[in-house]
């Protein structure tokens, strides 16, 4: 059975929408907006029940394949899923912007909470269908940011882990924090996962982000060669961060970036923008955390898991 078409119920341990059930594909309106080198600016659209969408588009099963999984209230033509793109695409690969604005528009945050059950499923149903015309599962990375986060682990978990990777950017705490590990972005979603926190909190304290990722994150940010935290912003973690910690890249000549002042929910968008540059570019980049806001620098020997986690990605 594929798995768009599978049962949903609210019964455990999908409690966590609060008896809220999911809208089908064509409610939320999902559509999946390809990029390519060859159309960097006008998006192809791909339908996972018409194979005939992907042979007649610029998809290529020899690229890398990246899916963009924005979160609440949010849309595949915001400011930064364009400009990540725009990023990706410098690297020769197949983009796929993952739009479901009308799924994930407020003001009911439990709707879209549940929602997010079937855009991981759809999107799985598509990869699916890649698979099928070539695609090696290994290739395949899907991103998300905030509830697009939790998103991208039902995709993998859709795919039973087969899954490349997943980079989860601030992974959704809201609904999410606390409950079973079925219901939100595990390590056990894709061959390969990595998350990066900068709001690290619990949501009671003022955070966004999923506190039992960062207890993990605070226990083993590089616990196993096959899964990655990064924690910029880890007062919490780690003692010796402030709370709004100020993140500034620089190679051998020059900074590279602005300062950083506070690292928020939408910062995790930023770094990971970034670190996607710097690889493409093949820049040699160590990342520092400052003590304040001014450009005063903690001079330590420590390594970052920041871009330790290019070297831990498998081939």
């Amino acid at each position: 059975m594929l798995p768009q078409f599978q049962y949903y119920d609210v019964g455990w341990p999908f409690i966590n929408s609060f008896s809220y059930l999911p809208q089908s594909p064509s409610q939320q309106r999902i559509r999946f907006l390809l990029y390519t080198p060859e159309n960097p600016t006008s998006p192809q659209l791909l339908d996972p029940m018409n194979v005939t969408s992907v042979n007649n588009s610029n998809f290529n099963a020899q690229r890398p394949t990246k899916f963009i999984v924005h979160g609440y209230c949010g849309s595949a033509t915001k400011k930064w899923v364009q400009n990540m793109v725009k990023e990706m695409l410098t690297q020769n690969v197949n983009s796929i912007a993952v739009e479901w604005r009308k799924g994930a528009q407020g003001p009911y945050y439990y709707q879209a909470t549940a929602n997010t059950r079937v855009v991981g499923n759809y999107i799985a149903t598509l990869i699916l269908l890649l698979e099928k015309l070539g695609v090696p599962m290994s290739s395949v990375h899907v991103i998300g940011h905030s509830l697009g986060a939790q998103t991208a682990g039902y995709a993998g978990q859709g795919l039973d882990g087969r899954l490349g990777r997943i980079t989860g950017l601030d992974p959704a705490g809201p609904n999410f924090e606390m409950y079973d590990r079925l219901v939100k972005l595990d390590r056990d979603d894709a061959q390969f996962v990595d998350v990066i926190h900068t709001n690290a909190k619990s949501l009671v304290l003022g955070g966004r982000q999923c506190v039992s990722e960062l207890r993990k994150c605070a226990v083993t940010p590089i616990s196993s060669p096959m899964e990655a935290l990064t924690c910029p912003d880890v007062r919490m973690a780690y003692p010796f961060c402030e709370q709004h910690s100020v993140v500034c890249f620089m190679d051998k000549y020059k900074m590279l970036s602005a300062r950083l002042r506070d690292v928020h929910h939408m910062t995790s968008i930023s770094y990971f923008t970034l670190e996607s540059l710097f690889f493409s570019l093949s820049v040699a980049v160590s990342m520092y955390i400052c003590k304040s806001r001014r450009q005063q620098m903690l001079r330590s020997d420590i390594v970052s898991a920041f871009f330790s986690r290019g070297r831990l990605m498998p081939d």
